[in-house]
């Protein structure tokens, strides 16, 4: 998220490890334009925040290297209200508050 922040990264070599990881995603997404099926699933809800923040970081980068159907995948979300739902800010709790936020 923040390739200066840290002297011993190199923005490339992370670059290059998230390309595999998105060259292996790309025929899944192809396929059906979700992860394993035909439908919005767990695994697009869990990804799509890497994957936007990456996109974030340097969207030339993203557009030029990133295998289309990745592209197509986060853009479609990115133009969706799912997106939202997925990125909503939530209170943050605090020891004060009553009882914690549970799931």
């Amino acid at each position: 998220k923040y390739p200066d922040r840290y002297d011993d990264v190199l923005v490339t070599e992370e670059q290059e490890i998230m390309l595999r990881y998105f060259s292996y995603m790309a025929p899944y997404v192809s396929t059906a334009g979700y992860l394993f099926s035909n439908q919005l699933s767990r695994a697009d809800v869990i990804l799509l925040p890497f994957v936007r923040q990456l996109y974030l970081v340097d969207k030339q980068w993203f557009l030029q290297h990133i295998p289309e159907p990745v592209q197509r995948w986060l853009l479609q979300y990115l133009d969706s209200n799912v997106c939202d739902l997925i990125m909503k800010k939530n209170v943050i709790w605090s020891v004060n508050d009553k009882e914690p936020f549970l799931l």
